[in-house]
């Protein structure tokens, strides 16, 4: 009930106002502002640390290669004495491979470590951890390629860096330089610069918020006073004016909206006197009409002559009738009636005319009628005007009349004037009364007029006023027009169609969810690994297997040559090649694969490898691969037993060192 009065009142939820919705505009264009002033120096200095960064490692780096590429061949010893006479001061990791990718040094291995080789290494039951490690990186994968590969991220509240160059002697590649730094010091600068920016924001955009409320008020209260000002309008107070205020296009509105009121106002006034001038001037014409048309009825012996000269004068009031209508619509159209043509009129015709029509009343009345009408009273106007007159004056006259009365009509000459004078011995006028007897449609209460006798005079200068009892006057009393506009609205049944939504929406994901995981159960998890398209991060990664929920070793195989699915990885196996034979011997898959596969050297048979290490390590039983090429093993390989532990693809402090990413 509370909502709907208020509604009906024209009041607006704050919410969705105009003061709220210039309050949110400020904000929001303040708001984009701010995080514009956020972003650009947060990502400027980030860019510029960046650049720095990639500089400098570039530069260490190709420092280092410049050291190593003097070997003709590189070795863990030679590269572990080259690399001690290096200053690695501020790098969090330098690893240094051969063509393969297989890690020669790693400045993150202890010492003792780093020499160790195949047949250096001490005999152990169990390892700690592989013999041989394959920095499967995608900037050492680049690197191995020929290219100076450099990369900068920040996360977790630390720059990190890294870069990679090709180790070239005699135009060949013989291994890459990889360094890594990580900067927990700018990091810090850098988030405190974003905390400061953030707070100022926070400051800024609160005062803004207050500031647009407040202007928001300053402007939204002129649009409620107009608003207000309509609704009393609305309601039939044409009179209402708004005060303009300022030189802007509100004040312009309000001014606008004050000639529409003095326009609705005339209008309503034109519409009144309209409907006050018809039922006055119409009544005079139908009253004689009707008084004819009744003395015919009521004279059954009437003559001929007598009953055409009342049919013809039945005829004469009707046109009379017409040209009043045709004078109301004049004035609603116009306010006023235009200057009508004037001729020269005979009062005492005139009069004669509207004694004659008023004789059946006057004689119902028991009033006498008498007259004394001088000849040659002839005025400039127009005859209607004056039948009007004269014919309202003696209707008054016997009307207020007491049975046995008298009316006396006199027209004559004085001077250069005419007069018509109409006297009766009727209740009179009061004096009190007098001065407004002139008023549009004055009456006199008729309880209060007691005195005996009374006259009016009509004085006519030449021509008589023009349009008397036509011309506009103030209104007695007014009537108020209500108006309104009503408006339907519909309602969703159910009440609630964006919770329906919702739940649709949550059963549906619930449905996608379960499906998945019975997806996954049934296919077994299994990953298909391949080369990443990616510029950074590890040179291998996976996507779900969609065969069978149990595949074999052929199955898992053929999947895995067939090639990826997802656009950002890539096959690393050349074309045509397919899986011949495979058996699985003491924890140990060999795999013979078709002479294509032979064409792969360094580090691009060191990818493939591997892809098929990983996703094939996955199946029971499997623990190492063993990769022959028509049924021999590839000669060129560091060794022929790979296991998936053996490939480093995460960095330090991205996830797992080498073992699980992926899997």
């Amino acid at each position: 009930m509370r909502e709907e009065k208020k509604k009906k009142r024209g009041r607006v939820p704050f919410f969705s106002s105009i003061q709220m919705k210039y309050a949110m505009s400020y904000l929001a264009i303040v708001s984009v502002v701010l995080i514009l002033l956020n972003t650009y120096p947060v990502l400027a200095s980030q860019d510029l640390l960046f650049g720095s960064k990639r500089d400098s490692l570039k530069s260490q780096a190709a420092v280092m290669a410049s050291a190593l590429m003097e070997l003709e061949l590189l070795t863990s010893d030679q590269v572990e004495r080259v690399m001690t006479m290096l200053d690695s001061s501020g790098l969090t990791r330098v690893v240094v491979t051969d063509p393969a990718g297989l890690i020669l040094y790693d400045s993150t291995q202890p010492r003792e470590k780093r020499g160790e080789t195949a047949e250096t290494a001490p005999v152990q039951e169990e390892p700690e951890e592989p013999q041989y490690r394959y920095a499967l990186y995608q900037e050492v994968v680049l690197a191995l390629g020929g290219n100076d590969v450099t990369c900068s991220e920040f996360s977790g509240q630390v720059f990190r860096s890294t870069a990679a160059v090709p180790i070239v002697y005699r135009n060949m590649t013989i291994g890459c330089v990889y360094i890594c730094e990580e900067d927990a010091v700018q990091g810090a600068l850098l988030l405190n610069l974003q905390k400061n920016l953030r707070s100022i924001s926070l400051v800024v955009a609160a005062v803004t918020l207050v500031m647009s409320l407040f202007f928001a008020q300053m402007l939204s209260s002129r649009f409620t006073a107009l608003l207000s000002a309509i609704r009393i309008v609305g309601e039939g107070e044409y009179g209402h004016r708004l005060q303009p205020s300022g030189r802007d296009e509100l004040a312009l509105l309000a001014e606008e909206f004050n000639q529409l009121t003095d326009r609705l106002q005339t209008t309503e006034e034109v519409r009144r006197r309209f409907v006050s001038d018809a039922s006055h001037e119409l009544k005079t014409p139908l009253a004689s009409i009707r008084l004819l048309a009744d003395s015919i009825l009521q004279n059954e012996t009437m003559d001929q002559v007598t009953l055409r000269d009342f049919v013809s004068d039945i005829g004469t009031e009707a046109d009379r009738l017409t040209r009043i209508t045709e004078h109301l619509l004049a004035l609603t159209r116009l306010d006023s009636l235009p200057a009508a043509e004037t001729f020269p009129v005979d009062v005492s015709a005139v009069t004669r005319r509207a004694l004659s029509m008023l004789a059946p009343v006057a004689d119902a009345a028991g009033v006498a009628l008498g007259s004394n009408l001088k000849d040659k009273c002839v005025v400039q106007g127009t005859e209607d005007d004056l039948y009007q007159i004269c014919f309202n004056l003696l209707e008054n006259g016997i009307k207020y009349n007491r049975p046995g009365g008298r009316v006396m009509a006199d027209v004559y000459r004085d001077g250069d004037q005419v007069l018509l004078e109409v006297s009766d011995t009727g209740v009179g006028i009061p004096e009190e009364d007098m001065p407004k007897v002139f008023n549009r449609f004055y009456r006199v209460d008729k309880a209060r007029s007691r005195a005996p006798g009374g006259a009016v005079h009509c004085p006519g200068h030449g021509a008589p006023p023009r349009g008397m009892g036509h011309r506009p006057g103030p209104p007695a009393g007014g009537q108020r027009v209500h108006g309104g506009l009503s408006r339907c609205a519909g309602k969703t049944e159910g009440g609630r169609p964006g919770m329906k939504r919702w739940t649709m929406c949550l059963l549906l994901g619930l449905l996608l969810l379960l499906g998945s995981c019975s997806t996954a159960a049934e296919k077994g998890g299994y990953q298909l690994y391949f080369a990443s398209g990616l510029e950074d991060g590890s040179a291998i990664l996976s996507e779900p297997y969609q065969g069978e929920a149990d595949p074999g070793p052929r199955e898992l195989m053929e999947a895995l040559l067939s090639g990826p699915t997802e656009e950002e990885l890539n096959s690393p196996f050349p074309s045509g090649v397919s899986l011949r034979s495979w058996g699985l011997e003491e924890g140990v898959l060999v795999l013979n694969l078709s002479e294509q596969y032979g064409g792969l050297t360094d580090i691009s048979l060191t990818v493939a490898d591997y892809c098929i290490v990983l996703t094939m390590s996955q199946l029971d039983g499997v623990e190492a691969v063993e990769i022959n090429v028509a049924g021999q093993p590839v000669s060129y390989r560091n060794h022929q037993i790979l296991t998936r532990e053996e490939a480093v693809l995460s960095q330090p402090g991205q996830g797992q060192e080498a073992t699980n990413e992926g899997a």
